[in-house]
């Protein structure tokens, strides 16, 4: 796409076949039994697919009539097919035990099927760019104190409509905002179980590595500083401090393939997201400009790898020092982990609460004292590494995975923090967006309620009449 026009015509297509859809509905209305349609079921049913259909029309409408919001549609549609390629041959390397050239064969790849969206992913994508863009107007507002529930079968494809919105909010962040601004946590991603987190916590680097080669090959566009992911979980996982990585890295690289530690392994990429070269804790190393546990991809020829290119780094941060110090664009982490907000004031920083930022610490959390420990340290022109900030934009997505697994006991305690949660996002007297999947509807209206204090929440895909039955998706009983 080329002029931000075209994304009317590209993607009208999904509103004017959606809307045939919807007005058929009314002629299955003949067949339905009076007492449904007398209690207004089915009128709220059509009202739901009615509502989705504007917000996917606004959505278009606004990428291509808003230069800013069709650049950062282009950004996520970029890296997202970037993403995909690059993942693909990363796993045929990773089967095959060796890294096949320099790069994917991307002609080959393309020739057997351009990556592509499927239309829900993308619809689920427009319909949340209203509140993303325009979150001061007042449908924005509205849109933003929708909790928008995607329910969709598993393996079918609800993560990458998820990274698809994580990135358009990294482009228009990075677009909308100034230096220091246009840093920090962006997007919140939760789990309830800890493989799971690790699992997506690695699908997630993938993007960030096509995040970062664009942001490198345009660096006053998108940026001074990387795009990176972090992984937010408990110390029998990961180690909390860089020293403790410091000292299970050297234990484990000793006695390697064997000693992995039990836990607190600062080893939780063993294969690049990029090329899929294997990766062992020789590939871990503490630096010290900047001050944090870095991971170098073994294969000099991959982006990540190369000896000679300080940002040639694979875009992750696993420990709690390196989080708070880089605040990752991307955090993904388990709900039991943000219950550490109680007793570590230095989290504040991932909510946009911090003073100083340094070359070689990074981030300074507002509650916390520097000293004199960054002005010892000059640039090449002799100028200090640091400079003092007032604060930044706090998370303004988040997206609770797996909902359902939210109850009980521990429901009770995540609705406890998310109160907390939310005022900490609260950015000029606006919410975050929230965003969550299910494997199960069952009581989400009220289980969204009593953890979010939202009143609302919207399925999406709608159903209408019968079970699965929606535009963009079908039951196949066979």
């Amino acid at each position: 796409v080329k002029e931000f026009s075209d994304y009317d015509k590209l993607l009208s297509p999904i509103v004017s076949e959606y809307d045939r859809w919807i007005k058929n509905l009314d002629q299955q209305l003949l067949s339905i039994p009076k007492k449904f349609t007398d209690n207004k079921v089915t009128d709220h049913q059509i009202n739901n697919c009615v509502e989705a259909k504007k917000r996917i029309s606004d959505g278009i409408k606004i990428i291509s009539t808003n230069p800013m919001a069709g650049q950062a549609f282009q950004f996520a549609n970029e890296v997202m097919y970037d993403q995909m390629i690059y993942s693909k041959w990363a796993k045929r390397n990773i089967k095959n035990g060796k890294v096949d050239g320099d790069a994917p064969p991307i002609s080959e790849y393309e020739k057997d099927g351009y990556p592509s969206w499927y239309v829900f992913q993308l619809a689920y994508i427009l319909l949340n760019i209203k509140s993303i863009v325009e979150p001061t107007s007042e449908e924005g507002k509205k849109e933003r104190e929708i909790v928008d529930l995607l329910w969709f079968p598993t393996g079918g494809g609800k993560t990458e409509a998820y990274l698809g919105i994580v990135a358009f909010v990294f482009a228009m962040r990075r677009l909308r905002e100034e230096e220091p601004n246009k840093y920090g946590v962006n997007v919140i991603m939760r789990y309830t179980y800890r493989l799971l987190t690790q699992q997506q916590f690695q699908r997630a680097a993938a993007l960030m590595c096509s995040c970062e080669r664009k942001r490198q090959k345009n660096p006053k566009k998108w940026g001074t500083e990387p795009f990176l992911v972090g992984l937010f979980v408990g110390d029998t996982t990961t180690p909390n401090s860089n020293t403790v990585a410091e000292k299970n890295i050297k234990i484990y690289t000793k006695h390697y393939p064997k000693g992995k530690p039990a836990s607190q392994n600062p080893v939780q990429i063993i294969n690049c997201p990029r090329c899929g070269m294997n990766l062992g804790p020789r590939n871990y190393h503490i630096s010290n400009l900047p001050k944090r546990m870095r991971v170098k991809c073994a294969n000099k020829k991959c982006d990540f790898g190369d000896e000679d290119n300080d940002e040639s780094f694979l875009p992750v941060v696993m420990t709690d020092d390196d989080i708070v110090s880089t605040l990752p664009s991307l955090l993904i982490g388990t709900v039991d982990k943000l219950a550490r907000l109680t007793w570590e004031p230095r989290f504040a920083a991932i909510f946009g609460r911090v003073r100083r930022h340094c070359r070689q610490h990074g981030f300074w959390p507002a509650n916390t004292s520097s000293g004199d420990l960054c002005k010892i340290h000059k640039n090449n022109d002799g100028k200090p590494m640091y400079r003092d900030i007032e604060s930044i934009p706090p998370p303004e997505l988040i997206i609770q995975d797996e909902l359902h697994l939210i109850s009980g006991t521990l429901g009770t305690l995540v609705g406890l923090y998310e109160t907390v949660i939310d005022d900490l996002c609260l950015h000029n007297g606006i919410k975050p967006k929230i965003i969550a999947s299910t494997a199960t509807i069952k009581n989400s209206e009220d289980q969204i309620k009593w953890l979010f204090a939202r009143d609302r929440s919207k399925i999406f895909p709608p159903q209408a009449f019968d079970f699965g039955d929606t535009y963009f998706s079908k039951i196949v009983p066979e």
